[in-house]
């Protein structure tokens, strides 16, 4: 009897034991239906995500545009400076030739006052 009574034993654990065999095995078999489909849907995200060079390609492009639409400003700029410059030349001319007329007539006034002074008047 010892035997049957150890053999059933052995026999319900045994069962036990396939008992939770089988119930881990369906519940690592469903997380890793879960682990697939995120990988599946990573891998659908990638195929979307455009590579660098696409990007770098893109950036190029707009960067091509800008400067491309930049180019007028860029002129207009170019023409204000230069109108500025000569603006402020003859600005500068302007005052040169005050100041010249200015101390040429000094001068003539210093020498008619000599010319007066010699001639005693």
């Amino acid at each position: 009897m010892l035997l049957r009574e150890q053999r059933a034993y052995f026999e319900s654990r045994l069962s036990n034991i396939e008992g939770n065999i089988d119930t881990a095995t369906a519940a690592l078999d469903k997380r890793l239906d879960g682990m697939n489909e995120i990988r599946g849907t990573m891998k659908d995200q990638q195929a979307q995500t455009p590579t660098r060079t696409e990007v770098n390609g893109q950036i190029k492009a707009l960067r091509d545009e800008f400067y491309l639409q930049l180019s007028p400003v860029n002129q207009v700029a170019e023409d204000a400076k230069k109108f500025m410059a000569v603006a402020q030349g003859k600005a500068s001319q302007s005052s040169v030739t005050v100041v010249t007329i200015i101390s040429v007539s000094g001068l003539l006034i210093g020498l008619i006052g000599i010319a007066l002074r010699l001639a005693g008047l």
